[in-house]
């Protein structure tokens, strides 16, 4: 049975081919395919359970000195989705600046981690239970909440001038939060990260989280009065798109 490598480098191969045949001057195949699975929980259940798996290839074309493009997740229909990007082509203009397709060289890259390949649903389902459990007893009527995924993709790229190259990679996030309503006041208390490696702090990530809930309890009293406003470019970017979305409205 063939590898998953070995379908999308036969795949790209032949797009160009089919490509080539039908006049383009330029090809280039990209071929992706992706796993990934995510665990949610909000308002301190588990929401749900999402496991997904995509596979799809893009063909840029080069004809006449116009530009084409046509993609599919229909792995068996290649050829027509070469055929779409050159009819695509017939429908633009032709480039001001016509370029050429970068030549030779290949790049095999992985830098998927393993360790994070590993990570089963189950791992992410409880760390997302003890981010609930955790935050919750913190307040009365807290509304707690937890996210935790893990991706795996690879793409696969070729042109008509020789490239061929790969790279492959994984990732995982997780998030921990928490929101209060009292009154008329909302507050969200989240704290979390991102990582290409098993190196994130989920325990940490769910104290910052309870730190933040902890602190929000305290509540502090400012006197009627005069105050200085400080200005930092942040805030001043802010200001300025409001002014500029209010002239500019028709």
């Amino acid at each position: 049975m063939a590898t998953e490598a070995a379908i999308g480098a036969d795949l790209v191969e032949a797009a160009l081919e089919h490509a080539g045949r039908l006049g383009a001057d330029q090809a280039e195949a990209f071929y992706t395919e992706s796993t990934s699975d995510s665990v949610d929980y909000e308002n301190n259940r588990l929401a749900g359970i999402d496991s997904s798996s995509s596979r799809g290839i893009g063909i840029r074309v080069l004809a006449g000195g116009r530009v084409g493009f046509s993609s599919t997740s229909i792995l068996d229909r290649v050829e027509d989705a070469v055929e779409a990007a050159l009819q695509t082509a017939r429908l633009t203009e032709v480039e001001k600046r016509p370029f050429s397709l970068p030549a030779g060289g290949s790049i095999d890259a992985d830098i998927s981690d393993r360790e994070v390949e590993a990570i089963s649903v189950g791992e992410l389902v409880e760390m997302g239970r003890q981010a609930i459990d955790r935050l919750q007893p913190l307040a009365d009527g807290l509304l707690a909440g937890a996210g935790a995924g893990r991706a795996v993709a690879t793409v696969r790229i070729g042109n008509s001038a020789g490239l061929r190259s790969s790279c492959r990679r994984s990732s995982w996030s997780f998030f921990a939060l928490a929101q209060r309503v009292q009154g008329t006041s909302v507050l969200w208390c989240y704290d979390g990260g991102a990582s290409m490696h098993r190196d994130l702090d989920v325990d940490g990530a769910i104290e910052g989280a309870s730190e933040k809930v902890r602190l929000s309890l305290k509540e502090g009293r400012l006197e009627t009065g005069r105050r200085p406003v400080v200005f930092t470019p942040a805030a001043l970017a802010a200001l300025l798109a409001s002014l500029y979305g209010a002239v500019s409205a028709p």
